[in-house]
């Protein structure tokens, strides 16, 4: 029978019936008979393959993954970012509406023109706005006399087209039908295509295309550039 030196290793021929202690016939050294399995030789070649294509195979699931992960994450993460450019048109259209609200209360009547509101939109703005119908104020610079909106100062991607004249309910852009009633609206464009991004603010309530109550003061998406 085969037992191994446990110094070194080496493989020694002995009976049966061999004492306890045995001296190693390679480094003359003394070891108990212990029995080891032989050791592997010539095989270890075959882990290396399986193992090689082992992570050959995961390669194309890693790729799927990371895949599958990017399709999910990224026009998410490019839908969120749109939402909060969406931001900067409804809190506009609500400190234009609460300045009109102020004015009206002061002097009984509304106004349409920007250097009355004492209000300019944010840096770097990506909407128009629009109190009534007539000029827009350049950007950067102090609003003339008869503007009734602002141009934006951020360039407008792609081709927006012409401000609807009728918003959710019925209501238009300026002087509303009843005294004192007014429509403000922000248009932009977000992701560069031919459909723009049209938000209105009014005095009045309204009812939106779906049916939903539109209580006055309350900016509402009259055309979403996210969807349409």
């Amino acid at each position: 029978m085969k037992v191994f030196c446990v110094h070194c290793g080496a493989a020694q021929d002995v009976a049966e019936a061999s004492p306890g202690m045995l001296t190693c016939q390679t480094c003359g050294k003394q070891f108990s008979r212990v029995l080891r399995p032989a050791p592997v030789t010539g095989g270890g070649g075959n882990s290396v393959v399986l193992t090689v294509v082992a992570a050959l195979l995961a390669v194309p699931l890693v790729v799927a993954f990371i895949g599958i992960v990017a399709a999910i994450a990224i026009p998410n993460f490019i839908r969120f970012k749109m939402r909060a450019k969406q931001t900067e048109c409804r809190t506009q259209l609500l400190t234009l509406y609460r300045a009109e609200v102020d004015f009206v209360a002061a002097n009984g009547k509304p106004t349409f023109l920007v250097s009355e509101l004492g209000s300019t939109p944010p840096p770097l703005s990506r909407y128009r706005y629009f109190l009534s119908e007539g000029p827009l104020a350049p950007p950067g610079a102090p609003a003339p006399a008869g503007a009734t909106g602002f141009e934006a100062e951020a360039p407008l991607d792609g081709a927006v087209g012409v401000l609807p004249e009728v918003f959710a309910g019925g209501v238009t852009l300026g002087p509303g039908a009843g005294e004192n009633t007014f429509t403000f609206a922000c248009l932009g464009n977000l992701d560069g295509d031919s459909t723009p991004d049209v938000w209105s603010i009014s005095s009045v309530s309204r009812v939106g295309a779906k049916g939903e109550a539109i209580p006055p003061g309350q900016p509402h998406n009259d055309v979403n550039d996210l969807s349409d």
